[in-house]
């Protein structure tokens, strides 16, 4: 297996291959760089699904937990709409990660994604604990327009414009504009709610 994980690695369009037979070999501290390269290869392509499931056979003969594949799978999953199991995976790199703000807004959002919404609103908030408590402006920002929208879903309008004039005025001072625009798009949607209602 490692000869021809060798032979396939540098051919284009052959990284999975190569991939599958480092896996096979049992040489992980080979394996994991070229499935998770495959793997990125693969989701471009919109295969998300066999993207998955080298990531999992990776993983399964894994000695210790891998937070990035895991980070991995959980955005696959999440992308190919299977929240379940980027749910498992999100769940599984926050516990390895308790102290990220970044693990616990995935969970967060993965849990929005499925319709739970009760969870998800304990988890952002979770999310948004961490990120003042390292100072993390940035995943402040990130939380609060998650916080908005979700707020938005629940039919909490007042929740949602408070969590995006928060977010809106977080990503003005932080420069990032692509949240800017999700903050006044939602604040946009409140608006018309509002203004629609009897």
């Amino acid at each position: 297996h490692s000869r021809i994980a060798d032979r396939f690695k540098d051919e284009p369009g052959s990284i999975a291959i190569a991939a599958r037979h480092a896996i096979d070999s049992g040489d992980l501290d080979r394996a994991t760089p070229l499935a998770m390269e495959a793997a990125q290869a693969l989701a471009t392509g919109h295969d998300h699904a066999e993207a998955a499931d080298l990531l999992e056979a990776l993983l399964a003969r894994a000695h210790s937990p891998s937070i990035d594949v895991r980070e991995a799978l959980a955005e696959l999953y999440r992308t190919a709409g299977d929240y379940g199991k980027a749910l498992e995976h999100a769940r599984a790199v926050a516990a390895l990660i308790p102290d990220s703000s970044r693990a616990a807004r995935r969970v967060g959002r993965v849990l929005t994604l499925s319709g739970k919404l009760d969870e998800a609103t304990r988890a952002l908030a979770g999310a948004r604990a961490l990120a003042e408590s390292s100072n993390d402006a940035q995943a402040v920002v990130d939380v609060d327009a998650l916080l908005a929208e979700l707020h938005y879903q629940r039919g909490a309008h007042d929740d949602a414009a408070k969590c995006a004039d928060r977010a809106l005025k977080g990503a003005n001072a932080e420069g990032n504009a692509a949240l800017a625009i999700h903050a006044r798009n939602t604040l946009a949607r409140v608006a018309l709610v509002k203004k629609g209602a009897p």
